[in-house]
Protein backbone atom coordinates (compact mmCIF):
# COMPACT_ATOMS: atom_id res chain seq x y z
CA UNK A 1 0.00 0.00 0.00
CA UNK A 2 1.41 3.37 -0.65
CA UNK A 3 3.06 4.78 2.37
CA UNK A 4 1.44 8.51 1.54
CA UNK A 5 -1.97 6.97 1.40
CA UNK A 6 -1.16 5.16 4.80
CA UNK A 7 0.03 8.34 6.67
CA UNK A 8 -3.27 10.00 5.54
CA UNK A 9 -5.68 7.16 7.36
CA UNK A 10 -3.36 7.47 10.07
CA UNK A 11 -4.16 11.41 9.97
CA UNK A 12 -7.64 10.37 9.87
CA UNK A 13 -8.02 8.41 12.70
CA UNK A 14 -6.21 10.30 15.24
CA UNK A 15 -8.33 13.14 14.37
CA UNK A 16 -11.10 10.84 14.71
CA UNK A 17 -10.50 9.87 18.03
CA UNK A 18 -9.77 13.66 19.36
CA UNK A 19 -13.14 15.05 18.35
CA UNK A 20 -14.76 11.76 19.45
CA UNK A 21 -12.89 11.36 23.04
CA UNK A 22 -11.77 8.47 21.69
CA UNK A 23 -14.75 6.70 23.32
CA UNK A 24 -13.18 3.24 23.84
CA UNK A 25 -12.52 3.70 27.78
CA UNK A 26 -9.91 2.92 29.84
CA UNK A 27 -9.81 -1.00 31.72
CA UNK A 28 -11.17 -0.95 34.80
CA UNK A 29 -9.12 -0.57 37.61
CA UNK A 30 -9.67 -3.70 39.72
CA UNK A 31 -11.60 -3.41 43.20
CA UNK A 32 -7.72 -2.40 45.86
CA UNK A 33 -9.15 -4.43 48.91
CA UNK A 34 -10.29 -7.82 48.27
CA UNK A 35 -11.33 -8.42 52.03
CA UNK A 36 -15.18 -7.83 52.74
CA UNK A 37 -16.34 -4.71 53.98
CA UNK A 38 -16.37 -5.11 57.97
CA UNK A 39 -13.91 -4.20 60.58
CA UNK A 40 -10.37 -4.02 59.52
CA UNK A 41 -6.66 -3.76 61.35
CA UNK A 42 -4.73 -0.97 59.46
CA UNK A 43 -1.42 -2.50 59.99
CA UNK A 44 1.81 -0.79 61.82
CA UNK A 45 4.53 -2.33 59.13
CA UNK A 46 5.26 -1.89 55.66
CA UNK A 47 3.35 -4.45 54.39
CA UNK A 48 0.70 -2.90 52.44
CA UNK A 49 -2.98 -3.51 52.95
CA UNK A 50 -4.08 -5.44 49.87
CA UNK A 51 -2.33 -7.41 47.74
CA UNK A 52 -1.25 -5.97 44.40
CA UNK A 53 -2.70 -7.79 41.63
CA UNK A 54 -0.52 -8.41 38.43
CA UNK A 55 -1.39 -5.89 35.51
CA UNK A 56 -3.86 -8.04 33.73
CA UNK A 57 -3.75 -5.26 30.72
CA UNK A 58 -0.36 -6.46 30.24
CA UNK A 59 0.96 -9.73 28.68
CA UNK A 60 4.06 -9.88 30.95
CA UNK A 61 3.76 -12.51 33.49
CA UNK A 62 4.53 -11.58 37.18
CA UNK A 63 8.12 -13.15 38.51
CA UNK A 64 6.53 -15.16 40.03
CA UNK A 65 4.46 -16.74 37.52
CA UNK A 66 7.51 -16.92 35.20
CA UNK A 67 9.62 -19.13 38.34
CA UNK A 68 6.34 -21.45 38.08
CA UNK A 69 6.09 -21.78 34.39
CA UNK A 70 9.67 -22.37 34.17
CA UNK A 71 9.18 -25.08 36.21
CA UNK A 72 6.35 -26.54 35.41
CA UNK A 73 7.12 -26.68 31.73
CA UNK A 74 10.52 -25.40 30.78
CA UNK A 75 12.98 -27.94 32.75
CA UNK A 76 13.39 -31.14 34.01
CA UNK A 77 14.19 -30.58 37.16
CA UNK A 78 11.84 -32.33 40.00
CA UNK A 79 10.80 -30.21 43.16
CA UNK A 80 12.59 -27.99 45.38
CA UNK A 81 16.29 -28.12 45.14
CA UNK A 82 18.35 -27.11 48.02
CA UNK A 83 21.87 -26.21 46.74
CA UNK A 84 25.31 -26.20 48.44
CA UNK A 85 24.69 -23.04 50.39
CA UNK A 86 21.41 -24.18 51.97
CA UNK A 87 19.37 -21.49 49.49
CA UNK A 88 16.25 -23.11 48.49
CA UNK A 89 15.71 -23.43 44.42
CA UNK A 90 12.95 -24.21 41.57
CA UNK A 91 13.83 -24.29 38.29
CA UNK A 92 17.13 -22.68 39.44
CA UNK A 93 16.09 -19.77 40.61
CA UNK A 94 15.66 -18.81 44.29
CA UNK A 95 12.55 -19.59 45.43
CA UNK A 96 10.18 -17.35 47.83
CA UNK A 97 6.57 -18.44 48.42
CA UNK A 98 3.90 -18.32 51.46
CA UNK A 99 1.52 -20.50 51.43
CA UNK A 100 -0.94 -22.90 53.14
CA UNK A 101 -1.36 -26.27 54.77
CA UNK A 102 -3.92 -28.31 54.36
CA UNK A 103 -4.21 -31.13 56.87
CA UNK A 104 -6.72 -33.32 55.40
CA UNK A 105 -6.37 -32.55 51.65
CA UNK A 106 -5.90 -36.86 51.50
CA UNK A 107 -7.43 -38.16 54.83
CA UNK A 108 -10.81 -36.27 54.15
CA UNK A 109 -11.45 -39.25 51.32
CA UNK A 110 -10.88 -42.25 53.28
CA UNK A 111 -14.06 -43.03 53.56
CA UNK A 112 -15.07 -43.77 49.98
CA UNK A 113 -11.54 -43.50 48.53
CA UNK A 114 -12.78 -40.89 45.92
CA UNK A 115 -10.47 -37.84 45.21
CA UNK A 116 -13.91 -35.26 44.55
CA UNK A 117 -13.51 -33.96 48.08
CA UNK A 118 -9.71 -33.44 47.42
CA UNK A 119 -10.07 -32.28 44.01
CA UNK A 120 -12.57 -29.67 44.92
CA UNK A 121 -9.88 -28.43 47.74
CA UNK A 122 -7.23 -27.67 45.04
CA UNK A 123 -9.61 -26.05 43.05
CA UNK A 124 -10.60 -23.29 46.13
CA UNK A 125 -6.89 -22.75 46.76
CA UNK A 126 -6.09 -22.40 43.12
CA UNK A 127 -9.13 -19.87 43.20
CA UNK A 128 -7.22 -17.99 46.19
CA UNK A 129 -3.43 -17.93 44.50
CA UNK A 130 -2.11 -20.61 46.65
CA UNK A 131 0.54 -22.26 44.51
CA UNK A 132 2.02 -24.25 47.34
CA UNK A 133 0.31 -26.45 49.91
CA UNK A 134 1.50 -29.40 52.69
CA UNK A 135 -0.20 -32.26 53.89
CA UNK A 136 -1.03 -35.00 55.84
CA UNK A 137 -0.25 -38.39 53.50
CA UNK A 138 -1.31 -40.58 55.62
CA UNK A 139 -3.62 -41.24 58.78
CA UNK A 140 -3.52 -39.80 62.27
CA UNK A 141 -4.00 -42.32 65.00
CA UNK A 142 -2.81 -46.24 64.56
CA UNK A 143 -6.40 -46.67 63.70
CA UNK A 144 -5.98 -44.85 60.65
CA UNK A 145 -2.97 -47.43 58.89
CA UNK A 146 -6.48 -50.13 58.27
CA UNK A 147 -6.80 -47.62 55.57
CA UNK A 148 -3.54 -48.82 53.88
CA UNK A 149 -3.04 -51.88 55.66
CA UNK A 150 -6.18 -53.15 53.81
CA UNK A 151 -6.06 -51.90 50.57
CA UNK A 152 -2.76 -51.00 49.67
CA UNK A 153 -3.82 -50.58 45.84
CA UNK A 154 -6.53 -48.25 46.23
CA UNK A 155 -5.16 -46.34 48.92
CA UNK A 156 -1.82 -45.50 46.42
CA UNK A 157 -4.11 -44.68 43.58
CA UNK A 158 -6.12 -42.22 45.43
CA UNK A 159 -3.04 -40.23 46.48
CA UNK A 160 -1.82 -40.51 43.05
CA UNK A 161 -4.88 -39.23 41.42
CA UNK A 162 -5.24 -36.23 44.19
CA UNK A 163 -1.32 -35.63 43.45
CA UNK A 164 -1.73 -35.68 39.59
CA UNK A 165 -4.58 -33.30 39.41
CA UNK A 166 -2.20 -30.94 41.99
CA UNK A 167 0.16 -30.61 38.58
CA UNK A 168 -2.85 -29.93 36.65
CA UNK A 169 -3.73 -26.90 38.68
CA UNK A 170 0.04 -26.12 38.90
CA UNK A 171 0.13 -26.69 42.90
CA UNK A 172 3.19 -27.87 44.31
CA UNK A 173 2.91 -30.25 47.50
CA UNK A 174 4.92 -31.23 50.19
CA UNK A 175 3.15 -34.47 51.49
CA UNK A 176 4.42 -35.00 55.84
CA UNK A 177 4.44 -39.03 55.85
CA UNK A 178 4.00 -39.69 59.84
CA UNK A 179 1.62 -37.26 61.10
CA UNK A 180 1.17 -38.64 65.03
CA UNK A 181 4.41 -39.90 66.63
CA UNK A 182 2.24 -42.80 68.03
CA UNK A 183 0.56 -43.75 65.59
CA UNK A 184 2.97 -46.50 63.86
CA UNK A 185 3.91 -48.18 67.44
CA UNK A 186 1.08 -48.29 68.50
CA UNK A 187 -0.47 -49.73 65.02
CA UNK A 188 2.25 -52.46 66.49
CA UNK A 189 1.64 -52.22 70.38
CA UNK A 190 5.70 -51.44 70.46
CA UNK A 191 6.96 -49.60 72.88
CA UNK A 192 7.45 -45.51 71.27
CA UNK A 193 11.33 -45.78 71.34
CA UNK A 194 10.99 -48.44 68.27
CA UNK A 195 11.54 -45.45 65.97
CA UNK A 196 15.09 -46.04 67.18
CA UNK A 197 15.48 -49.54 67.00
CA UNK A 198 16.61 -51.52 63.03
CA UNK A 199 14.45 -54.43 64.17
CA UNK A 200 11.45 -53.12 64.99
CA UNK A 201 8.39 -53.48 63.09
CA UNK A 202 8.04 -49.77 63.35
CA UNK A 203 10.82 -48.66 61.29
CA UNK A 204 10.31 -51.98 59.34
CA UNK A 205 6.87 -49.97 58.14
CA UNK A 206 8.54 -47.10 58.25
CA UNK A 207 10.75 -48.14 55.40
CA UNK A 208 8.26 -49.81 53.39
CA UNK A 209 5.39 -47.08 53.57
CA UNK A 210 7.87 -44.71 52.96
CA UNK A 211 8.80 -46.61 49.75
CA UNK A 212 5.38 -47.08 48.36
CA UNK A 213 4.47 -43.80 48.69
CA UNK A 214 7.55 -42.57 46.81
CA UNK A 215 7.48 -44.70 43.98
CA UNK A 216 4.22 -44.43 43.22
CA UNK A 217 4.62 -40.26 43.15
CA UNK A 218 7.84 -39.15 42.51
CA UNK A 219 7.63 -39.03 38.77
CA UNK A 220 5.16 -36.16 39.66
CA UNK A 221 6.38 -32.53 39.03
CA UNK A 222 3.95 -31.60 42.06
CA UNK A 223 5.89 -32.93 44.53
CA UNK A 224 7.78 -30.73 45.91
CA UNK A 225 9.46 -32.25 48.94
CA UNK A 226 9.65 -34.93 50.97
CA UNK A 227 8.79 -34.59 54.70
CA UNK A 228 9.46 -37.43 57.25
CA UNK A 229 6.25 -36.43 60.18
CA UNK A 230 4.79 -34.23 62.52
CA UNK A 231 6.35 -31.83 65.15
CA UNK A 232 8.31 -35.48 67.06
CA UNK A 233 10.80 -33.02 68.35
CA UNK A 234 8.12 -31.82 71.47
CA UNK A 235 7.53 -35.18 72.36
CA UNK A 236 11.20 -35.94 72.54
CA UNK A 237 13.32 -36.01 76.26
CA UNK A 238 10.40 -34.75 78.58
CA UNK A 239 11.70 -34.66 82.01
CA UNK A 240 8.37 -35.21 83.26
CA UNK A 241 7.58 -37.78 80.46
CA UNK A 242 5.55 -39.55 82.47
CA UNK A 243 3.00 -36.80 82.67
CA UNK A 244 2.13 -37.09 79.57
CA UNK A 245 2.52 -40.43 77.89
CA UNK A 246 -0.71 -41.12 75.38
CA UNK A 247 -3.03 -44.12 76.36
CA UNK A 248 -2.22 -47.56 75.08
CA UNK A 249 -4.21 -49.14 72.47
CA UNK A 250 -7.05 -50.67 72.81
CA UNK A 251 -5.47 -53.91 71.29
CA UNK A 252 -2.52 -53.49 73.57
CA UNK A 253 -1.09 -57.02 75.49
CA UNK A 254 0.90 -54.56 77.65
CA UNK A 255 -0.72 -53.44 80.77
CA UNK A 256 0.94 -49.58 81.03
CA UNK A 257 3.51 -47.48 79.40
CA UNK A 258 7.22 -48.25 80.62
CA UNK A 259 10.37 -45.97 79.95
CA UNK A 260 10.76 -47.78 76.90
CA UNK A 261 7.87 -45.24 75.64
CA UNK A 262 9.98 -42.24 76.53
CA UNK A 263 10.99 -40.82 72.95
CA UNK A 264 14.31 -39.37 72.67
CA UNK A 265 16.43 -37.27 70.09
CA UNK A 266 18.40 -40.03 69.56
CA UNK A 267 15.35 -42.28 68.16
CA UNK A 268 13.73 -39.59 66.30
CA UNK A 269 17.14 -38.62 64.34
CA UNK A 270 17.81 -42.31 63.23
CA UNK A 271 14.11 -42.70 62.17
CA UNK A 272 14.45 -39.47 59.82
CA UNK A 273 17.70 -40.53 59.06
CA UNK A 274 16.22 -43.83 57.45
CA UNK A 275 13.40 -42.17 56.00
CA UNK A 276 16.13 -39.77 54.36
CA UNK A 277 18.25 -42.99 53.27
CA UNK A 278 14.86 -44.82 51.87
CA UNK A 279 13.95 -41.91 50.00
CA UNK A 280 17.50 -41.31 48.06
CA UNK A 281 17.54 -44.61 47.42
CA UNK A 282 14.25 -44.46 44.82
CA UNK A 283 14.25 -40.79 43.99
CA UNK A 284 17.19 -39.27 42.35
CA UNK A 285 15.67 -36.34 41.52
CA UNK A 286 17.43 -34.37 44.82
CA UNK A 287 14.21 -33.07 46.15
CA UNK A 288 13.89 -31.40 49.69
CA UNK A 289 13.71 -33.24 52.29
CA UNK A 290 12.77 -32.01 55.98
CA UNK A 291 12.30 -33.18 59.72
CA UNK A 292 8.52 -31.49 59.66
CA UNK A 293 9.60 -30.92 63.17
CA UNK A 294 8.18 -27.92 64.90
CA UNK A 295 10.15 -25.23 67.03
CA UNK A 296 12.57 -26.65 68.80
CA UNK A 297 12.34 -26.52 73.08
CA UNK A 298 14.40 -23.84 74.36
CA UNK A 299 15.71 -26.53 76.57
CA UNK A 300 15.85 -29.46 73.74
CA UNK A 301 19.49 -30.16 73.99
CA UNK A 302 19.78 -30.08 77.91
CA UNK A 303 16.60 -32.70 77.77
CA UNK A 304 18.08 -34.88 75.87
CA UNK A 305 22.03 -34.66 78.03
CA UNK A 306 20.75 -34.05 81.23
CA UNK A 307 17.01 -33.89 81.78
CA UNK A 308 16.82 -30.96 82.09
CA UNK A 309 14.45 -28.20 81.29
CA UNK A 310 17.72 -25.29 81.80
CA UNK A 311 17.98 -22.86 78.76
CA UNK A 312 20.20 -24.19 75.53
CA UNK A 313 23.25 -22.23 74.55
CA UNK A 314 23.38 -21.09 70.65
CA UNK A 315 25.84 -23.92 70.39
CA UNK A 316 24.00 -26.73 71.92
CA UNK A 317 21.06 -25.56 69.93
CA UNK A 318 23.09 -25.81 66.88
CA UNK A 319 23.81 -29.09 67.72
CA UNK A 320 20.52 -30.39 69.12
CA UNK A 321 19.14 -28.94 65.18
CA UNK A 322 22.08 -30.86 63.79
CA UNK A 323 20.70 -34.32 65.49
CA UNK A 324 17.08 -33.64 64.41
CA UNK A 325 18.39 -33.07 60.83
CA UNK A 326 20.73 -35.93 60.24
CA UNK A 327 22.63 -36.26 56.84
CA UNK A 328 20.87 -36.25 53.85
CA UNK A 329 17.99 -34.05 55.09
CA UNK A 330 18.73 -30.70 54.05
CA UNK A 331 16.19 -28.65 54.96
CA UNK A 332 15.80 -27.49 59.07
CA UNK A 333 11.83 -27.11 59.60
CA UNK A 334 10.08 -25.39 62.27
CA UNK A 335 6.65 -24.42 63.32
CA UNK A 336 6.57 -20.91 64.77
CA UNK A 337 3.54 -20.10 66.78
CA UNK A 338 4.77 -16.84 68.65
CA UNK A 339 6.04 -13.39 68.41
CA UNK A 340 8.64 -13.48 71.56
CA UNK A 341 9.87 -15.96 73.27
CA UNK A 342 12.68 -17.33 75.92
CA UNK A 343 15.76 -18.24 74.04
CA UNK A 344 19.40 -18.83 74.49
CA UNK A 345 18.78 -17.31 78.34
CA UNK A 346 17.51 -14.32 77.25
CA UNK A 347 13.87 -12.67 75.65
CA UNK A 348 13.79 -12.53 71.99
CA UNK A 349 11.41 -10.58 69.51
CA UNK A 350 10.42 -13.45 66.53
CA UNK A 351 12.67 -11.18 64.93
CA UNK A 352 15.74 -11.44 66.86
CA UNK A 353 15.04 -15.39 66.56
CA UNK A 354 14.82 -15.83 63.23
CA UNK A 355 17.95 -13.71 62.68
CA UNK A 356 19.83 -16.40 65.09
CA UNK A 357 18.36 -18.88 63.16
CA UNK A 358 19.02 -17.97 59.42
CA UNK A 359 22.47 -17.48 60.64
CA UNK A 360 22.87 -21.29 62.00
CA UNK A 361 21.24 -22.48 58.36
CA UNK A 362 24.33 -20.88 56.97
CA UNK A 363 26.54 -21.93 59.30
CA UNK A 364 24.99 -25.97 58.41
CA UNK A 365 24.40 -25.11 54.82
CA UNK A 366 20.87 -26.18 55.50
CA UNK A 367 17.66 -24.46 54.32
CA UNK A 368 15.44 -22.77 56.46
CA UNK A 369 11.77 -23.69 56.64
CA UNK A 370 8.76 -22.84 58.32
CA UNK A 371 6.22 -25.81 57.58
CA UNK A 372 3.50 -23.90 60.33
CA UNK A 373 2.71 -20.30 61.29
CA UNK A 374 -0.18 -18.69 62.13
CA UNK A 375 -3.19 -20.89 64.35
CA UNK A 376 -5.11 -18.76 66.75
CA UNK A 377 -9.50 -18.04 66.28
CA UNK A 378 -9.02 -14.80 66.27
CA UNK A 379 -10.52 -12.36 63.07
CA UNK A 380 -7.66 -9.64 64.15
CA UNK A 381 -4.72 -9.52 61.23
CA UNK A 382 -2.41 -7.42 62.84
CA UNK A 383 -0.36 -10.57 64.26
CA UNK A 384 -0.60 -12.20 60.92
CA UNK A 385 0.77 -9.50 58.81
CA UNK A 386 3.61 -8.82 61.77
CA UNK A 387 5.00 -12.24 61.88
CA UNK A 388 4.77 -12.48 57.99
CA UNK A 389 6.97 -9.44 57.92
CA UNK A 390 9.64 -11.05 59.83
CA UNK A 391 9.41 -13.88 57.83
CA UNK A 392 9.92 -11.72 54.80
CA UNK A 393 12.89 -9.45 56.82
CA UNK A 394 14.32 -12.34 57.95
CA UNK A 395 14.93 -13.83 54.31
CA UNK A 396 12.76 -17.11 55.04
CA UNK A 397 12.26 -18.55 52.39
CA UNK A 398 9.06 -20.75 52.43
CA UNK A 399 6.17 -20.35 55.05
CA UNK A 400 3.14 -22.23 55.05
CA UNK A 401 0.40 -20.68 57.00
CA UNK A 402 -1.59 -23.42 59.14
CA UNK A 403 -4.72 -24.62 58.08
CA UNK A 404 -6.93 -24.37 55.14
CA UNK A 405 -9.93 -26.65 54.92
CA UNK A 406 -12.85 -26.48 53.03
CA UNK A 407 -15.11 -26.61 56.23
CA UNK A 408 -14.18 -24.17 59.08
CA UNK A 409 -14.65 -25.96 62.24
CA UNK A 410 -13.11 -29.67 61.63
CA UNK A 411 -9.80 -29.21 62.01
CA UNK A 412 -8.75 -26.94 64.73
CA UNK A 413 -7.54 -23.35 63.72
CA UNK A 414 -8.65 -24.15 60.49
CA UNK A 415 -10.02 -21.25 57.90
CA UNK A 416 -12.42 -22.00 54.93
CA UNK A 417 -12.86 -19.53 51.23
CA UNK A 418 -15.75 -18.42 52.31
CA UNK A 419 -15.53 -17.17 55.94
CA UNK A 420 -14.55 -13.49 56.91
CA UNK A 421 -11.16 -14.61 58.58
CA UNK A 422 -10.30 -17.35 55.50
CA UNK A 423 -10.79 -14.35 52.96
CA UNK A 424 -8.59 -12.36 55.25
CA UNK A 425 -5.88 -14.57 55.64
CA UNK A 426 -5.90 -15.53 51.85
CA UNK A 427 -5.14 -11.77 51.68
CA UNK A 428 -2.61 -11.77 54.05
CA UNK A 429 -0.53 -14.61 52.09
CA UNK A 430 -1.47 -12.69 48.80
CA UNK A 431 0.19 -9.65 50.87
CA UNK A 432 3.13 -12.28 51.55
CA UNK A 433 3.80 -12.76 48.34
CA UNK A 434 3.78 -9.34 46.89
CA UNK A 435 7.10 -8.21 49.36
CA UNK A 436 8.66 -11.50 48.29
CA UNK A 437 8.85 -10.14 44.96
CA UNK A 438 9.45 -7.03 45.55
CA UNK A 439 12.02 -7.16 48.04
CA UNK A 440 13.61 -9.95 46.47
CA UNK A 441 13.16 -8.83 43.19
CA UNK A 442 12.06 -12.42 41.81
Amino acid sequence: MNRRFICLLLSLSLMTCMVSGCQNSPAETPATDPIPSGPTDAPTDPMPTEPTQPNTTSPTESPEEEIMEGYWYNTTDYGIQVNENGVMQLAGKDLYIAGTNCYNLFNQCFDDFSPEEAKRTLDVLKENGISIVRFNCGGYSYNDLQYYMQNKEAYLELLRQIVNYAQQLEIGLIPSFFWLYHAVPDYYDEPLRSWGRADSQTVQFLCDYTAAVVNKLKDSKAIFAWEFGNEFNLSCDLPNADEHMPALPSHSKRTQRTAEDHLSATDVSYAIGRFSQTIHAIDHTGRMITSGNATLRPSQYNQLHYNSWNQDTYEEYKQITAMFTPEGVDTISEHVYFQSQKTFGKELSLSAYLSYMMQMSKEMKKAYFVGEWGGGSDEDMASYREIGNDFVDAGVQICLLWNFNLNENSVEYSFSADSLRGQRLFAVIAQLNHRYQTEFNL
